[in-house]
């Protein structure tokens, strides 16, 4: 059994970096416990919460035999996995960085270990069939804005190559150390890919797609990408 390691009630929760939208990251008094207490859990987000309620549905599609559309209850009502993961944004540290790229100023909180529960995805992929011309997952989100070199609002997705879809660890998350997501993490529903950055564990699910062609979507190609 995992215990959390106490800490000073006097240390702050988290450290805003961002009041709009939120982001915040893990304050350094929280980063000596084992696993993250979720209120330390840091947040990254690119627009406003999205209201999601307990009776959402999410849509799984694209290049699939049997398209479906499945409840949060349903999923609550198949095998469930746990993994324990840290979970780290692509941009933490980025206050170190000669020159300073954009984005958020992230010090070195950006970082968190969770212990995830939910629906291994492998599971949802192969009671909707894959076909075999499908090279990649799509996950979509309910967040949703403007951004300053897009047209219009933009939507955020990301792909994952369908050998990594296909892990038994990677998880569509249910539940974040005991207890239903939280707001701020996704609820009802959220993507979580052990290993990799965490824009790739994908918040507040609404669509699955398998996909045929490299996706080339704003979130995969104009951020979260490193360009020398």
């Amino acid at each position: 059994m995992v215990h959390y390691k106490p800490y000073s009630s006097n240390a702050p929760l988290l450290e805003v970096v961002r009041h709009v939208p939120f982001n915040a990251e893990t304050a350094q008094a929280a980063l000596v416990t084992a696993i993250t207490p979720t209120p330390n859990v840091y947040v990254r987000a690119n627009f406003d919460v999205p209201a999601l309620s307990d009776d959402h549905s999410i849509e799984v599609g694209g290049a699939v035999l049997r398209p479906l559309t499945i409840k949060i209850d349903d999923l609550r009502k198949m095998p469930q996995k746990t993994v324990t993961a840290t979970m780290e944004c692509a941009g933490n540290g980025r206050v170190g960085m000669v020159p300073l790229p954009q984005g958020e100023p992230w010090k070195y909180g950006a970082v968190s270990t969770i212990t995830w529960t939910g629906v291994p995805l492998p599971a949802v992929l192969k009671m909707a069939g894959i076909n075999n011309d499908a090279i990649e997952v799509l996950v979509t989100g309910a967040d949703t804005g403007p951004r300053e070199d897009a047209e219009g609002k933009v939507r955020f997705a990301r792909a994952l190559p369908i050998k990594e879809a296909l892990r038994d660890d990677v998880l569509l998350a249910l539940s974040m150390n005991g207890k239903p997501l939280t707001p701020d993490h996704g609820f009802p529903l959220r993507l979580v890919v052990p290993g990799w950055y965490g824009m790739a564990s994908v918040k507040w699910i609404t669509r699955i797609d398998l996909i045929t062609e490299p996706y080339d979507g704003y979130f995969q190609t104009k951020r979260f990408s490193f360009q020398g």
